[in-house]
């Protein structure tokens, strides 16, 4: 798997833990938690700090050959 395949699919995964936050928010508005959900604000703003990180890490990568 090339490097920015695999930082294309953890930021992937990290938007999905942040849409299932936000949904889980939507339809629990008496805000108990359950599990590990709803993620606290640290770990949000974790999450919105490793995508931009990936996506900076993704800009410093050399193009890919073979097209």
């Amino acid at each position: 798997m090339s490097r920015r395949a695999g930082s294309a699919l953890a930021v992937a995964v990290i938007e999905g833990l942040r849409r299932t936050h936000e949904q889980f928010v939507k339809t629990h508005p008496d805000g108990k938690r359950v599990g590990l959900l709803p993620l606290n604000p640290v770990q949000l703003i974790g999450l919105e700090n490793a995508i931009d990180l990936l996506c900076e890490y993704v800009d410093t990568l050399t193009p890919e050959g073979g097209g």
